[in-house]
């Protein structure tokens, strides 16, 4: 039985508001397909195909992965994604009497702690619906 807005349940029985909570509502139909033959998450959105026809679905914060050299990375808790590469030492030689360093580019190197993210690696949050 519903009870009217206001109105306070008796101890001796159970009541239920009038009008369902929206938020707890559970949506009709579930995941749709996508036009790229996976489903979606709860939210809509469909995953991207990145890398071996694997799907990558957004995190929590929204973004999608991206992939460098062929390897999935997630944007950090800041929504800073990786750099593409990044010039590390790789070894110290001597040659013809001078010291040389070999740079090696490193792939997917995250930011440190408290450094700034390039605006070209910030995360913009979206949701794909390609449904098919």
């Amino acid at each position: 039985m519903y009870r009217s807005a206001g109105e306070v349940c008796p101890a001796d029985r159970v009541c239920v508001p009038q009008c369902p909570d929206i938020a707890s509502t559970v949506p009709q139909g579930g995941a749709r397909l996508c036009a790229n033959g996976f489903f979606s998450d709860v939210n809509g959105c469909c995953p991207r195909v990145l890398v071996d026809n694997q799907p990558s679905y957004r995190d929590a914060q929204g973004c999608y992965p991206i992939s460098i050299a062929s390897i999935i990375f997630y944007a950090d808790v800041g929504r800073c994604y990786p750099h593409s590469s990044v010039p590390m030492p790789h070894n110290a030689s001597h040659h013809f009497s001078e010291l040389t360093v070999n740079i090696e580019w490193v792939q997917g190197v995250y930011r440190s702690a408290g450094a700034v993210c390039p605006a070209s690696q910030v995360c913009m949050v979206s949701c794909d619906r390609n449904y098919a």
